[in-house]
């Protein structure tokens, strides 16, 4: 009995730890790190004005703890706009939800620079469009292997989406 089990529970925990560590070095390679993500928080919070919101249509949706933003829509976790295969997972139409949000002319919205495979066909071609049209490009950091993050700053300064009464 109690001989055959022994090693094995002092086997589960060890290969627990490596499978762990294994895991989490993948994904940092694949995502990166929180330097780089606090990267992107320290340019946001020097530029914003208190009550100002920011976007974050496809990146790290804890830069709105980290900037002390509002968040602009209940679907804060950024695929359930951006990514195709929560498009219609949400019971939202991602592309009118993305409509509104713009609408109100964020002065921040943070992205990817890249399409991803996973993008949206939808929800991309109308940001893509949007952040051409009124926006600049003012900051950008690689995160890990995955991709370049971008922010985008609203030409001619700040626009109506300010405070939690803007959100959704």
């Amino acid at each position: 009995g109690r001989g055959y089990w022994l090693p094995f529970l002092l086997f589960l925990p060890a290969f627990a730890l490596v499978a762990q560590n294994s895991v989490l070095k993948k994904r940092h390679a694949q995502r990166g790190t929180g330097p780089e993500v606090n990267a992107i928080a320290s340019q946001l919070k020097a530029r914003m004005r208190p009550g100002e919101c920011i976007f974050v249509f496809n990146g790290e949706p804890i830069l709105y703890h980290l900037t002390k933003s509002c968040i602009p829509t209940a679907w804060s976790f950024t695929d359930h706009l951006s990514n195709k295969g929560d498009a219609t997972g949400t019971g939202v139409d991602a592309l009118a939800e993305t409509r509104r949000i713009m609408a109100h002319n964020p002065r921040f919205v943070v992205t990817t620079a890249e399409r991803l495979p996973k993008a949206n066909p939808r929800t991309w071609p109308f940001m893509e469009a949007e952040l051409r049209r009124h926006y600049r490009l003012i900051y950008r950091v690689r995160i890990g292997k995955c991709c370049t993050r971008v922010i985008y700053e609203r030409r001619g300064g700040a626009g109506r989406l300010q405070g939690a009464a803007s959100a959704h």
